[in-house]
């Protein structure tokens, strides 16, 4: 009957349809406070259920970038939260998820803040209804000191990721990849920090135990010998760093996964290495490959696109002049 009277349509290509804003009114008049509040935390369920399904998909990015997601989630959890806060344990760790999923897409949106919010009320819930030692526990730990790391929150950061390692020392060993990719992320916090020694400590560390774990050519082994180049290369250990880059862009290679802005990054930092060291056939071909990398990721008027074909045609130059006077 809404249909026929044209109160509520159905979007194309989609399993969802809208009502109009008089009978929205009206449906929302008709509800008391605590029905409100329950209708609002089912809405958040199957939402959550959406953004999930999404997540599955590798599809975040087009639920994330959807506004009225954002406005929906937004304003039934303001409507809900009473409700949930007041429910037995039962439903601790199922309103847990879907904060978690949230928290996703706030920050697909960049509203971090709120994406903080999401996480730390996940933390509560699953504080509250499993083991704090629980692995969905450690995982929205793990996700906290992301948020934080991000954001210059670097004591925070330190205190969740301790917090993490600990935990999944306990629950899983040192040696599983899970712990290990803590032990990284703990490395990476101290180069942030320029404390170089514990930095190395970790990375090292987490080398080896995904060595083990993964294998060398796995991306997360990959990653950790490439940061490990780009931590020696601070140093001044050049070969050290050169060595580390090239193991990491051949094992890369290996994978087919060559256009991600990090793997590109190191490209550029190889040829920059190359460049110093007036070696410029070598920086041509690394230059090359993180100028068209570039291109294609990121366009051709982003800066760092810009910056490799800077690189790139200055050791052509360097290679020319070089060959004219050998000639």
């Amino acid at each position: 009957m809404l249909f026929s009277f044209s109160l509520a349509s159905r979007k194309q290509d989609s399993n969802s349809f809208s009502i109009h804003p008089l009978v929205h009114s009206w449906a929302r008049e008709r509800l008391t406070p605590k029905k409100g509040q329950e209708v609002a935390a089912a809405a958040l369920r199957m939402t959550a259920r959406a953004v999930n399904d999404t997540v599955n998909d590798i599809k975040l990015h087009n639920i994330g970038n959807d506004r009225h997601t954002i406005q929906h989630i937004t304003r039934c959890s303001k409507l809900a939260l009473p409700y949930i806060s007041s429910i037995e344990n039962g439903y601790e760790q199922e309103f847990a998820e879907e904060w978690e999923a949230f928290a996703a897409v706030y920050h697909y949106q960049g509203w971090y803040s709120e994406g903080e919010t999401m996480l730390k009320r996940a933390l509560a819930g699953y504080e509250k209804a499993l083991e704090p030692k629980h692995l969905d526990t450690l995982r929205v730990v793990q996700n906290l000191g992301l948020y934080y790391h991000d954001h210059g929150k670097l004591d925070e950061a330190e205190t969740m990721w301790k917090q993490a390692l600990a935990g999944y020392k306990k629950a899983l060993g040192l040696e599983h990849p899970d712990t290990l990719n803590v032990v990284q992320n703990l490395g990476m916090l101290y180069y942030s920090c320029g404390k170089l020694d514990e930095a190395e400590t970790m990375w090292k560390q987490a080398l080896a135990g995904l060595e083990k774990a993964l294998g060398l050519e796995h991306r997360d082994t990959l990653t950790v010998v490439q940061n490990l180049g780009t931590l020696y290369y601070c140093r001044g250990k050049i070969n050290e760093a050169e060595t580390m880059w090239k193991q990491a862009l051949a094992g890369f290679e290996k994978t087919g996964i060559l256009e991600d802005k990090a793997i590109l990054d190191t490209y550029y930092k190889l040829g920059v290495l190359y460049e110093q060291r007036s070696r410029p056939a070598e920086a041509v071909m690394v230059f090359q490959h993180a100028t068209t990398g570039y291109e294609n990721l990121l366009g051709p008027q982003d800066p760092a696109t810009l910056d490799a074909a800077d690189h790139l045609a200055l050791v052509r130059k360097m290679e020319a002049d070089r060959d004219m006077a050998l000639s």
